[in-house]
Parts: structure tokens; C-alpha cells; sequence
């Protein structure tokens, strides 16, 4: 059965009424607000005379009920096929969903012959205007009389005594649509029913203008032409691919095409789909249009107010050179500049760290170690740090829970409060209840209104990181430190990448976010089984390629005792096994902090440290030994003094001998 006989079956004014409130606004027709595709109002109306519904923002096609089940219901051909036969209570097999569903619904409200007809009147209208009904154009819009002659722009009374404007689209030479507006009444767009027509497309074509500038309506676009610029109007934000199409077509992808669509959310969607440079319309006007008529009224009042002119020309010209680099010195790098200062003086709470990189700035920090090397801990160490100095801290934990990382972070306090009486995380975790954990509990309390600890799950990718720290920013107004723990477990968006493929896809996206938002993002990373044995290098890191040409600072950490000559060999893979088992057993163990890549300070550096593994605390060594090649070497924690007992003696080149006075 065909489509046509169906649509007689089934009245559109009740279906639409099912899902949607309607609003009476004329005669015999009905406005739905919001408009049910782009929740815009004031014109998606139906009319029950001819069963059909038409969008004056043309977001949509408009049609009978076959129409509005594909664009309003979002069917695809056979689906709403099915729906259509359901409605008009008619069976059908499954073979006459073939049928050929390209067929156009009746144009509505108007019938073609009397659309031809009206175009055939257009230049017997416009001379017949009085230069009174040239004054809508002229005071309301703002556009110039040639422009207005050019285009054989006019005014008319309707038969039913609205007062209407018409603008007539020109192809090839002639006249083949229009597009009329309500100046009396509601104002909104009556555009010819049928084929939308997209204003002023020959342009595309025309081989003597090489930029040209879209717009959203025919106002914008008159606008333009107004102030010397070639414009080009969708006549709806919807009709992008129309214009996409057309661009393909005319083979004009050589010009410079920007657009400058509304300051709303539908045309900031058309704008990003479409991907050429946009025309920036200052937040405080709602298009083109309203941009121009408020710089009139303010010239006319004496106002001081910045040249449209000026900004639409240098805008022009950006865009033949987005990215180039005497724009952003002049508009943009001082200002970058001035951004930059404020993270010098960001500290990571790690004395000797902070010496060397010389302030925390904005972009990916890749730390790793060996299984056991406290990476976690340092980790959680540099947030509670940083917290404390006053930054707001996200930490993404995908492994650990918010209680492991928690109590981690109390039994460092107890121990930072008094060695002697710290307790150990697995002690708090157990219930332990003494004063030193009370005391530490409540120092922490100070600045743990400033971290916040996400426990990860199986989506938690770096995605969902980039929003998650989004929402943060708008919420909080205040731009926090990302960590993540860990790279190697965050999933992929898709099932199907590789383990390379995952891990390069976080780490750029990690990068990205960091760039994008101004943070600092922290990233641990474990290493390759493969480099346990030997000193820290690129290669240590998992899937290294992504994280050695992306990452701004790559650390990592390692036991001092890698530095034993044994290791020097190719051999002996026991008794280097034993050493680091023996490393691993001391308490503190020793660690050293080694450092790749610095993209904002020494390039590479090492920083020691004592690692109180039971109460997960890293305190920084008096002395740091470069090398620490000699044989019997001490490192000494800051907090300890050993004046007493052992003696410091340079011994040049950056390196110490630590002599026994006994």
C-alpha cells in the first residue's frame, strides 16, 4: 500500500498531541514548544487542514505524518513504514517495507502552483513598494538601501493581514525561492515549503571570490553583504550537509569558507560538524543580526563600542591563517605568559624534587618503578603534599580503594608526626585505635577537604577522567591536579584496540586534557619485567613509545643498590637477584628518584630518598650522590642527624664521602 494512501488514514494534529503539548496560534494551526528536533521554540507548527507540520527555523523538512515519524521519531524508511500501517490500522508483509521510501510527503501548507505563482510576482512586488515599506529593512535590520536593491528585498500585506518581509533566492540568474518573515505578530520565518533553497549558493561557483562567510538566516547573511563580505545562508542550521554537499559539487574547497552561525547550542553543533573557522560573535548578541543593529543604535547614541567592522576583517584574515604565529603573538602570548608564572612557584612538597624542576606545570607526568618500588605511595605522598600547599587534588585510584589509599596517607602522618610511635596502614586498616593515629587522623583532616579520591571501574578511562575533571573545574572554579593510578589497567573505548593502541589512546588523551584544561596530570606506569634488573631507561616503561614522545616529565623510581657494580654485568642474573631482595628487605629502603624528561626544567636529575615501606613514607636523604658509584656509601634521611657519628666529605665531581669518626 502506498504511503500516500496511509497518510489519508492517520490524523497528525492527535499523534503529535500524544508526546507533546500544542498551542493554538492562528486560525487553524499549532505550535509546539519546544520544538521536538532542535528544542528551540516559536516554530515547529502543524497544520490539520493538510495534515502536515513545517519547522520556519527549518531544523527539519517538514511534512505529513510519514515525515514526522523519520524526522521527529527518528524511524529509519522501514520502521516508520511499519508505524504508518499500525496508525492507519492497515496490515502489511514484510516485503512492502521495498518499497521505494524517497518519495517526498506533499509540501506543506501551501501547494506548489501557488509557491510558483507567488515567485513569479516577486519583481512586480518589490516595485510597487513605497519607500515606507523599505524601513523594516532599513531601521529594524539595519541593512543598506543598495542591498536592498540588489536583492529586490520587500515588503507586502498578506491576505490574512499579516504584514510580511521577503527575501527572493536568486540561482543561476533567476528567482526559484524565497523566504518571508512576520514583521507583525509573532516574528518568525515562513520560508517557501518543499526543497529548502540555501541563499546566495552561487557563490561556490563563482571563480572570482575566493572567501565567503555562512550564516544561519537570511538576515545574518544580508547583513554581511551589507559590510562588503560574501555571505551564504543554510536558512536553518539543519541544512549543513546540504551546503557540505554543495561545496563537493562545486568543487570549492579551495576557498576560505568560515562560518558564523547563532551563539546558541544548535549553531555552535552545525559549526563543529561542518569544521571550518568560526566567526567569533561576542556573548553578548545572539547573531550576526543583532550584533550589527546594537553597533548602529550605539553609534547613533554616541556610545563607545568596538568595530564590528574591524573585528569581522581581522577575523577574515585569521582564518586564511589560523595558526599563524604573529596573531598569537600580538593577541595571545603574553597572556600565556602571565599563566605560566604562577606555576613556578607550584611545589610538589618534595624539597629536593622541587630544586630541580623548578615549579609544577600544566601537562603529563609519567612516573614508574618495579612491583614494590612505592610508586603508589609516592604517589599519594605528592597529592597529600601538594593538598597541603593549598592545591585541590583528583586522585583516580583504578586499583586501590579510597580506605587502602586513605589509611595510607594517616599511617604516613603518624610516621612524618614521630617515627617511633607511626603505625603502619595494615595496623589502621585492621581497627587500631592510639593517640598517634587520633593526632594524625586529625592533621590530615586539615586539607582533606582539598583531595578527593575516585574509585575507578571498568569504564573509567581517560575519557571519562577529561569529564569527570570538567565538571570539577565548573563546579569548584579551581583548576586541581590530576593522578592516576594506573596507566596500564585503564581501559580502552574500544574493546578492539590492542594494548599499544590503549595505552597510546589515554596518554594522548591524558595529554590532551592537560592542555586543553591547564592541569597537571600525574600518570603511574609500571615496568617491563624485562628491566627489573637493570638501571631505569625508557625502556623500562610499559608500551614506552607513547609515553616517551608525549609525556612532559617522565620519573621514575629505583632501589640505589642498582648502581652495585654486579649490575654492570651480563651475568650473574642470581646474584643480582639477591641484591635486590636484600634492597627490598631493608628498612628504610633505599631509593633513588631518577628523571628521563623535562620539558620545563634540568633534564635529567636524581633526587634520594628513605622509603619507610610499613608506613608508606618517602623522606628525603641530606645527601644526594649523583652517581652514588662509591662503594660503602650512606645516605642519611633529612630528619636524622648523624653529625655525631659520621662525618661529610667532597669528595668533587657532585659526589661524598660519608667517613665513620669512630
Amino acid at each position: 500500500m502506498k504511503i500516500a494512501e496511509l497518510e489519508q488514514r492517520v490524523e497528525l494534529l492527535p499523534l503529535i498531541a500524544e508526546a507533546h503539548d500544542l498551542v493554538k496560534v492562528g486560525s487553524n494551526e499549532y505550535r509546539i514548544n519546544p520544538c521536538p528536533v532542535c528544542e528551540s521554540k516559536d516554530h515547529f507548527t502543524v497544520y490539520p487542514e493538510t495534515n502536515s507540520y513545517s519547522s520556519f527555523s527549518h531544523c527539519c523538512q517538514g511534512g505529513s505524518v510519514y515525515k514526522y515519524l523519520i524526522e521527529v521519531q527518528q524511524l529509519d524508511n522501514g520502521a516508520a513504514y511499519q508505524k504508518l500501517a499500525e496508525l492507519a490500522g492497515v496490515e502489511v508483509e514484510h516485503s512492502d517495507y521495498t518499497l521505494d521510501f524517497t518519495q517526498e510527503s506533499p509540501p506543506a501548507p501551501a501547494d506548489a502552483e501557488g509557491q510558483n505563482d507567488f515567485i513569479n510576482m516577486i519583481p512586480q512586488l518589490y516595485q510597487e513598494q513605497t519607500p515606507k515599506d523599505r524601513e523594516y529593512f532599513l531601521c529594524e535590520r539595519g541593512l543598506s538601501l543598495t542591498v536592498v536593491q540588489e536583492y529586490q528585498l520587500f515588503t507586502y500585506t498578506a491576505s490574512d493581514g499579516s504584514r510580511r518581509a521577503v527575501t527572493p533566492i536568486h540561482e543561476n540568474g533567476r528567482i526559484v525561492s524565497y523566504v518571508e518573515r512576520l514583521i507583525t505578530g509573532d516574528k518568525q520565518y515562513l520560508n517557501q515549503s518543499g526543497a529548502v533553497r540555501l541563499f546566495n549558493i552561487d557563490y561556490l561557483k563563482d571563480k572570482t571570490i575566493d572567501n565567503i562567510i555562512v550564516t544561519e538566516s537570511v538576515y545574518d547573511a544580508l547583513t554581511l553583504e551589507a559590510r562588503g563580505f560574501n555571505a551564504i545562508s543554510l536558512n536553518g542550521v539543519n541544512n549543513y550537509k546540504k551546503f557540505k554537499d554543495r561545496v563537493i559539487q562545486h568543487n570549492a574547497k579551495d576557498k576560505l569558507i568560515l562560518t558564523a552561525f547563532d551563539n546558541d547550542k544548535a549553531g555552535r553543533a552545525a559549526a563543529e560538524k561542518l569544521g571550518f573557522p568560526v566567526i567569533e560573535i561576542p556573548s553578548e548578541y545572539k547573531d550576526i543580526n543583532e550584533w550589527s543593529v546594537s553597533e548602529i543604535e550605539a553609534a547613533k547614541n554616541n556610545d563607545p563600542i568596538a568595530s564590528m567592522q574591524d573585528a569581522l576583517t581581522a577575523q577574515v584574515e585569521k582564518g586564511r591563517q589560523p595558526d599563524n604565529i604573529a596573531d598569537y603573538l600580538k593577541h595571545q602570548f603574553q597572556d600565556d605568559i602571565s599563566n605560566m608564572r604562577q606555576y613556578k612557584d607550584k611545589r610538589t612538597g618534595f624539597n629536593n624534587l622541587d630544586k630541580e624542576l623548578g615549579g609544577v606545570f600544566p601537562g603529563l607526568n609519567i612516573l614508574g618503578s618495579i612491583t614494590g618500588g612505592g610508586k603508589t605511595t609516592f604517589i599519594s605522598q605528592l597529592a597529600d603534599n601538594m593538598a597541603k600547599l593549598g592545591d585541590h587534588v583528583l586522585f583516580f585510584s583504578l586499583e586501590q580503594s579510597k580506605m587502602e589509599i586513605t589509611s595510607k596517607s594517616i599511617a604516613r602522618a603518624t610516621a612524618q608526626n614521630d617515627l617511633n610511635s607511626a603505625v603502619s596502614s595494615i595496623a589502621i586498616r585492621a581497627g587500631n585505635q592510639t593517640a598517634a593515629i587520633k593526632q594524625a587522623i586529625a592533621s590530615h583532616s586539615e586539607y582533606a577537604g582539598r583531595v578527593s579520591i575516585i574509585e575507578g571501574n571498568f569504564n573509567t578511562n581517560a575519557e571519562t577522567i577529561q569529564q569527570y575533571t570538567e565538571r570539577y573545574i565548573q563546579m569548584n572554579d579551581v583548576i586541581p591536579v590530576v593522578i592516576v593510578d594506573y596507566l596500564q589497567i585503564m581501559p580502552a573505548p574500544d574493546d578492539r584496540m590492542n594494548d599499544k593502541q590503549r595505552m597510546d589512546f589515554n596518554v594522548t588523551t591524558l595529554k590532551r586534557m592537560s592542555r586543553d584544561l591547564g592541569v597537571t596530570v600525574f600518570a603511574i606506569s609500571s615496568f617491563n619485567r624485562g628491566n627489573y634488573l637493570a638501571p631505569i631507561d625508557y625502556e623500562s616503561f610499559k608500551e614506552s613509545g607513547g609515553i616517551e614522545y608525549t609525556a612532559d616529565l617522565i620519573l621514575g623510581l629505583q632501589l640505589e643498590v642498582i648502581h652495585n657494580d654486579v649490575f654492570n654485568s651480563p651475568h650473574k642474573i642470581s646474584h643480582k637477584r639477591e641484591k635486590i631482595t636484600d634492597a627490598m628487605k631493608e628498612c628504610p629502603r633505599q631509593i633513588e628518584l631518577v628523571c628521563l624528561k623535562n620539558r620545563n626544567g634540568n633534564a635529567r636529575f636524581n633526587c634520594s630518598f628513605s622509603y619507610w615501606a610499613k608506613y608508606d613514607y618517602f623522606e628525603e636523604n641530606i645527601y644526594s650522590f649523583g652517581t652514588a658509584k662509591e662503594k660503602g656509601a650512606k645516605l642519611f634521611p633529612a630528619k636524622t642527624d648523624y653529625s655525631d657519628t659520621y662525618e661529610k666529605v667532597d669528595a668533587g665531581g657532585g659526589l661524598f664521602q660519608i667517613i665513620d669518626k669512630k
